[in-house]
């Protein structure tokens, strides 16, 4: 069946909205590409028209959240010039952490996100660890942030900090937030002058 550059587009949208939704609900590993293709109107031969494997879709499903969450955290900080920088970084991965956790993805990152990688190629997933890098370098510059560490310390502490999200749900109690905010703080302080 021949689509239209529309009907291209709108299907391979519909597939990543529902692969995300999937993975939220059930997993990757659960998610067959029948469900993928039957709610995309598809015939399941036609999935490869639009995506090489089912690792990849959710690649790009992984990718889409991660720009998702970079985006929150450059607009926490659009308006805040005059903070002192490790407030600034402490923001923005607060920012990036709250999204992650409201959005409801914490589910396919703590159970699919490291077998979805391991799954890839080696170069996809260098090329993915290298990008997640370089958007978060790209987020300190944009927002004129100077470690006191090298970047890449920099880089790969925010990377950890982000990542504690996956576990705020044990933490719990009055004090969560104070809890979250205080180790944010604390590690962008020593990180930021």
């Amino acid at each position: 069946m021949a689509f239209s550059e529309q009907e291209l587009v709108t299907i391979r949208q519909t597939m990543l909205d529902k692969a995300r939704q999937c993975a939220i609900s059930v997993g990757v590993k659960l998610t067959s590409l029948e469900v993928i293709t039957e709610t995309s109107n598809i015939a399941k031969g036609s999935f490869y028209r639009f995506f090489p494997s089912k690792e990849l879709l959710y690649l790009e499903v992984l990718k889409g959240i991660e720009q998702e969450t970079y985006k929150a955290a450059g607009e926490a900080i659009q308006s805040e010039n005059a903070l002192p920088a490790f407030e600034v970084a402490s923001k923005m991965t607060l920012s990036a952490c709250k999204h992650l956790h409201t959005s409801g993805v914490v589910p396919f990152i703590k159970k699919d996100v490291q077998y979805l990688l391991s799954r890839l190629p080696a170069e996809e997933r260098k090329a993915h660890d290298e990008q997640y890098k370089a958007n978060i370098l790209a987020l300190l510059k944009a927002a004129g942030l100077q470690p006191k560490c090298s970047f890449d310390l920099a880089v790969a502490t925010i990377q950890l900090l982000v990542l504690t999200v996956l576990h705020w749900d044990r933490i719990g109690g009055l004090y969560q937030q104070e809890v979250i905010e205080t180790v944010i703080r604390g590690t962008c302080r020593e990180l930021f002058d």
